[in-house]
């Protein structure tokens, strides 16, 4: 009978990767607190493109006055390009089995800046150890569903007229972070106060204020012919060429509905 190898996932070696810079970063302090209970060690942050002897140093070099650390590895040199020759595809191997060794008080962490390609041989031998999160920015088109689950874990209920709203405004971004959305609904929960309800009302409030332009009531004023305020909002809104084609393009949108 044949026996199958399973692979064992180290619970303190963990890889994080993708393009939202802010979460890896957010991730990663917790995933420390977490391991260490709250009590946060040592943490040695490691460069990009490092080498082994300087990961080894740090892995295995543990302090004396200093048990538990925490060694952060930033975009290592090996997970871009293959090993070049037989050499270095000896030193990856024993660099694994370095992971493979270490003691309960070292932690290791490596961050990716962008996708993963899980198809190259080093990737696949760090993930058959290591445990891995993949932190990416928020397509638009999810990000009013996603603030809304936040709203609803906080005992709060986004009325339809405000959903509509939300999805409106938040399609219109064109990069979003889980953890500006966290932080926006904290804002939202503060502002609503005892209310359980979030009405369309108190979003025109808060959301032209993430914005830091007023695309929005600029709009609703073109719409209603208020001359006025068109005149005096025009510079705020179209202050450079990236934001006047983002915004051309919001009005163009609202236009053709």
């Amino acid at each position: 009978m044949e026996i199958m190898a399973v692979k064992q996932i180290l619970s303190n070696c963990k890889i994080l990767y993708g393009n939202d810079s802010v979460t890896i970063g957010l991730r990663r302090e917790e995933i420390i607190r977490d391991y260490f209970h709250g009590e946060i060690p040592e943490v040695t942050v490691l460069d990009s493109p490092g080498n082994y002897d300087l990961y080894r140093s740090y892995l295995e070099g543990q302090s004396l006055f200093a048990v538990k650390t925490a060694v952060v590895m930033e975009n290592p040199f090996f997970i871009k390009r293959p090993p070049k020759d037989k050499k270095e595809e000896n030193e990856f191997n024993g660099f694994i089995n370095i992971l493979k060794e270490l003691t309960p008080d070292t932690l290791a962490i490596f961050t990716v800046d962008g996708a993963l390609d899980k198809r190259t041989k080093a990737s696949k031998t760090l993930l058959s150890v290591c445990g891995s999160e993949e932190c990416s920015l928020l397509a638009p088109r999810e990000g009013a569903s996603v603030i809304a689950r936040m709203l609803m874990d906080c005992g709060k209920r986004v009325e339809p007229e405000a959903r509509a709203y939300m999805e409106e405004v938040i399609g219109s971004w064109e990069t979003i972070s889980r953890p500006f959305l966290q932080t926006e609904c904290d804002k939202i929960v503060l502002m609503a106060g005892n209310r359980t309800g979030i009405s369309k009302k108190l979003l025109e409030y808060a959301l032209p204020e993430y914005m830091d332009q007023g695309i929005f009531k600029f709009t609703d004023a073109l719409i209603a012919k208020n001359a006025s305020a068109v005149m005096e909002n025009t510079d705020h809104v179209f202050t450079d060429v990236s934001e006047t084609i983002k915004n051309l393009g919001f009005i163009s949108a609202k236009f053709r509905k």
